[in-house]
């Protein structure tokens, strides 16, 4: 912070969302040096979906029974096989989401990305479903948020996440914390749902509830 402060030579600094730039101004950080400019996504990369089609998806996979859920963020320290969870990304979140639904409905969980071990690990032992795919080339990941029955974002703190608005485009349902931009793409119970990390009971019944 007293770098970007202090240091003249930082004419203007880039944030996605109005909570960094709050930010950055009670720490002192002039106005005129901060630009908002929000993550976004190219939406012919993300076609919608059609709940019919994936109806006939699910069934070729055997899915039809199942609630799928995408999760496609490294949630994992480092680049190696991620054992160790990156709380900021709040893959402990993810699984507690998961073993409270698993308990209700039979779920399918949809990874993508590197460092994945602690979810993995975790969604073995609680013997949940789940297929894991590391996506080389960023234009192919539409072809997984298809499969989706929803998404969901359990980070802490986020820039975007960039999910929220690929869900969207893909016609996929979007729950979120409040993190990032998701509170200012999301209207509750309109185009998303935002929740809190202390009521995860209430979120895994509004699940249950809106799959059904």
């Amino acid at each position: 912070f007293k770098l970007i402060k202090y240091n003249k030579n930082i004419k203007c600094i880039q944030i996605t969302n109005s909570d960094i730039k709050n930010m950055l101004i009670k720490k002192g950080v002039e106005k005129n040096k901060i630009f908002k400019i929000p993550i976004s996504v190219d939406i012919k990369k993300f076609p919608f979906y059609r709940n019919d089609q994936k109806i006939l998806l699910k069934k070729r996979k055997n899915l039809d029974k199942f609630l799928v859920i995408g999760s496609f963020q490294k949630d994992g320290v480092g680049w190696g096989d991620g054992n160790r969870p990156k709380l900021i990304k709040g893959p402990d979140v993810f699984v507690k989401i998961i073993k409270k639904l698993n308990k209700k409905i039979k779920v399918h969980v949809v990874l993508t990305g590197p460092s994945r071990g602690y979810v993995i690990n975790n969604l073995k032992k609680l013997n949940v479903s789940y297929e894991h795919h590391l996506v080389k080339n960023y234009s192919e990941l539409h072809k997984y948020y298809k499969l989706l029955d929803c998404y969901i974002v359990t980070s802490r703190h986020e820039g975007g996440p960039r999910s929220i608005l690929e869900s969207m485009a893909s016609g996929v349902p979007i729950y979120s914390t409040k993190v990032g931009q998701a509170k200012e793409l999301i209207i509750n119970g309109s185009n998303g749902w935002l929740y809190g990390n202390k009521n995860l009971n209430s979120l895994v019944d509004l699940i249950h509830y809106n799959f059904k």
